[in-house]
């Protein structure tokens, strides 16, 4: 009986995560955020994102690609050069000391500044690898799998965690763990991660911000939280 009341409830769940996925990709398509196909390329434009506005790390991204066209050459160049390209996107000095770094093991570990082997490996194994890197946690390691190499995983980051809350998917708090974003992971289809992940993203920004705009919103029907955005 036990048994029988639990998949009940996972199919609710799993039935209630695909008309949320239907319905957001209905509103939104299938953005990438201008992530990249490129696995190393993709890393280095995550960390390149951290703390920093979108318009402004799309730029540094862009200003560094401009100037040395290889990541190797990011590898070997002074760490001053490469700063001072990128200063107007902010942090500057710890985002360059972290490229250096997760440059420098690649190319330790594989004699090549390069992340296309990866393409090889099962999902399992490059996840292993991947969070194997100097600062690389879960959420990075699951948008280079996603967006590079085209892997049915689930990245949780702020956007998909805040609106999973929201909307009763998921407790415990404004930032996930690992446990519980591994969790968030297993209730979604594999075939419907990709386009939730990219769809709750272009939610999150737009209207299911910190302060939800509530009466914009295409999914509140199904919210915890409805009525109380800032309209």
């Amino acid at each position: 009986m036990l048994n029988l009341l639990a998949e009940s409830a996972l199919e609710e769940r799993q039935d209630a995560i695909a008309r949320v996925e239907r319905t957001l990709r209905q509103a939104y398509g299938r953005p990438r955020h201008h992530n990249k196909h490129e696995p190393l390329s993709e890393l280095v434009f995550i960390v390149l994102s951290t703390q920093t506005r979108e318009a402004e790390y799309r730029r540094t991204f862009s200003a560094l690609w401009r100037r040395y066209r290889s990541w190797d050459r990011i590898r070997t160049a002074p760490a001053e050069e490469v700063e001072s390209l990128i200063r107007f996107g902010g942090f500057a000095k710890r985002k360059v000391a972290m490229l250096k770094s997760l440059l420098s093991r690649i190319h330790a570990d594989r004699g090549i500044t390069s992340l296309r082997f990866l393409r090889g490996l099962s999902d399992d194994d490059a996840m292993r690898y991947l969070l194997s890197l100097p600062g690389v946690g879960p959420k990075t390691a699951r948008c280079v799998l996603m967006y590079s190499l085209d892997r049915q995983v689930f990245p949780v980051d702020t956007h998909a965690w805040r609106i999973s809350t929201r909307l009763g998917w998921v407790s415990g708090g404004k930032h996930p763990d690992d446990r519980r974003s591994e969790d968030l992971e297993r209730m979604i289809h594999p075939a419907l991660r990709y386009s939730l992940h990219v769809t709750m993203v272009a939610h999150g920004r737009s209207v299911c911000r910190a302060r939800p705009l509530c009466d914009r919103c295409v999914i509140s029907r199904w919210c915890d939280a409805k009525g109380q955005g800032s309209g």
